[in-house]
Order: structure tokens, then sequence, then C-alpha cells
């Protein structure tokens, strides 16, 4: 992840991209081909196992993806779009306005918006101020959603923020072995952060 303020390779300039509708669909569609740019990389493991890097150009797609299905009001497309933005991924990095949109996908009910929005507050990022309590308040209403994704499905997201919270104890006790074993399970499905923790 890329330190506020720091610029990735090629990033399109803000100020000269148009926000389209949403194609009557309330930015479903856009959210959907978002996904696809965003993780399409996921599908192409090399021979050791490992996952090749997103291109550029996708990164650059998926987010004017999410950022039109965000503006069409879907809670999936402004977490991405919040994700994308706080991550510096196809675009400058902006912790500021990545709060801002993972809290109106929050307050839509994305529960992996709240786990975005609560970091962000656990650390004091984008402006907001740093409130363990309140960040804990937002953990602890998404945890039998992340417990039930990781288990059943296997969803890395999940895997990633179930391993965060034992990482630092939050709304669950802390505990180390744990948070190892949920980032692992994360990072085989090449969720973004994990691999940087455990290094």
């Amino acid at each position: 992840m890329e330190e506020e303020g720091s610029t990735p390779s090629s990033p399109p300039r803000r100020e000269e991209r148009r926000v389209g509708g949403d194609g009557g669909d309330g930015g479903e569609s856009e959210y959907q081909r978002g996904m696809h740019h965003r993780y399409k990389h996921l599908q192409q493991r090399g021979e050791g196992g490992e996952y090749p890097q997103p291109s550029v150009d996708d990164m650059k797609v998926a987010f004017e993806c999410f950022e039109r299905s965000a503006h069409s009001g879907h809670v999936g497309g402004q977490c991405e779009y919040g994700i994308m933005l706080y991550g510096g991924y196809g675009v400058r990095c902006d912790w500021r306005e990545a709060a801002q949109w993972f809290q109106r996908a929050s307050d839509g009910g994305n529960v992996d918006a709240s786990g975005w929005l609560a970091e962000m507050i656990w650390y004091g990022r984008g402006g907001l101020n740093k409130d363990k309590a309140r960040a804990t308040q937002l953990i602890e209403s998404g945890l039998e959603t992340w417990r039930r994704q990781a288990s059943e499905e296997g969803l890395a997201s999940a895997c990633y923020r179930l391993g965060w919270c034992h990482h630092f104890g939050v709304g669950v006790e802390k505990d180390m072995s744990l948070a190892i074993e949920w980032y692992e399970r994360a990072a085989e499905h090449c969720t973004m952060q994990p691999w940087v923790v455990l290094s």
C-alpha cells in the first residue's frame, strides 16, 4: 500500500474523469465490471502458486468503474472505491476521500466498509479522530458476518479482517497465533495486505 499523497505509476488525472450514469441498475453493472478488472489477475496463478500483479490498465478501469458505481449509490461500489482511494490503486492515494466513502458504505450496511472505516479510526487516518472505542464498536458490528464469510466461504477480506482483529485485540481477545492463521488464509487468496503484515 502506498503512503498518503504518494503517486502510483501513471495515475489518471482525477479532475479530467467524467462520472457517468448507473445504466439504470443502481451501479451494479459498473460494480461487477470493476470487480472483474480489479481481481482478474487472481485467476492467473503461476506454477509456484504466486499471483501476478494486477496491470496498471486494469486498476485504472476498475477505479473508474467503482467511481461510477459509488456515485450511483451502490454500497459495494462505494466500499471498493474507498479501497482504491485508500491504497492508491489506479489513482493517487487519498485517505480523506476514502474515509468519506467508507462511511457512506458503512451507513448503507456494508460490513467490509465498516471494517475499513474502523481501521482508519483505530489509527486516526484520513483526518479522522483516533478513537479506539468507536473502532471497536464498528468491528463488533461485523464480527459475526466476517466469521461466517471466512469459515463458510473462505472469503479473503473476511480472513484478513479477523486476522487484524486478533492481531490488535479489537472486538476479540488479542491472539497472535490466530492472527497469523487468519492472515495466512487471506494471503492464500492474495488479498491486499496480509503478505505485508506477515513479512
